[in-house]
């Protein structure tokens, strides 16, 4: 479906403050460092996710992640978007409309899942807010290289700091957010699923 294609494009911008920062927890420096541990643990990641996004129906998926730089993302129909990251590239296919669309990891909302050696120090990111609700962490940030208008939170539980979901607001204030549900952690991931080949280019005999 073409707009979730430009859902998930669009939301890549993310990231240029919107609103000034907020006041922070005040152990809000441990509270990413723990965050920061606890993200570098992860070398491979199986989970269901739920999306939904402003003014559109609910979608449903699965993710498959290998650190670093590995990942793909299924919806179930009727979405025909599907991405991959081959280590190298982020690479956006609809089926539908056979369109392709490459990206660098930097510029897509799984970066910080994405990287080796993710950190909220990067020159890069700005950490807008650091606060805690009904058992939760919440870690809202930007990324500086982007000027256009954007923000990302991400959602931990307070016990353990697994991530549960994020909420993105992207350039046009649409907001989508992600749920992960089942998460397994360093599981065995075949990793030929993340090999992504053009059916575009497949000869038909």
């Amino acid at each position: 479906m073409k707009f979730y294609l430009i859902i998930l494009i669009s939301a890549i911008s993310l990231f240029s403050s919107l609103n000034p920062a907020n006041a922070m927890e005040k152990d809000a420096p441990e509270i990413l460092q723990n965050i920061e541990k606890k993200l570098a643990q992860i070398k491979t990641m199986e989970t269901q996710l739920i999306q939904t996004s402003t003014g559109q129906p609910k979608a449903e998926g699965s993710l498959f992640l290998s650190r670093p730089g590995k990942m793909l993302l299924t919806y179930k129909e009727p979405i025909t978007t599907m991405v991959v990251a081959d280590g190298y590239n982020v690479i956006f296919y609809d089926k539908l409309l056979k369109q392709i669309t490459y990206l660098d990891i930097d510029e897509t909302p799984a970066f910080f899942i994405l990287k080796e050696n993710f950190s909220f120090e990067d020159q890069n990111i700005e950490v807008l807010d650091v606060s805690r609700k009904n058992g939760l962490i919440e870690v809202t940030m930007t990324q500086k290289k982007n000027p256009l208008a954007g923000k990302i939170t991400l959602f931990f539980k307070e016990k353990n700091l697994n991530l549960i979901s994020w909420v993105i607001v992207d350039a046009r204030r649409i907001k989508t957010n992600v749920s992960l549900k089942n998460t397994k952690y360093n599981v065995p991931i075949d990793e030929n699923i993340f090999v992504f080949k053009n059916p575009n280019r497949l000869k038909k005999f």
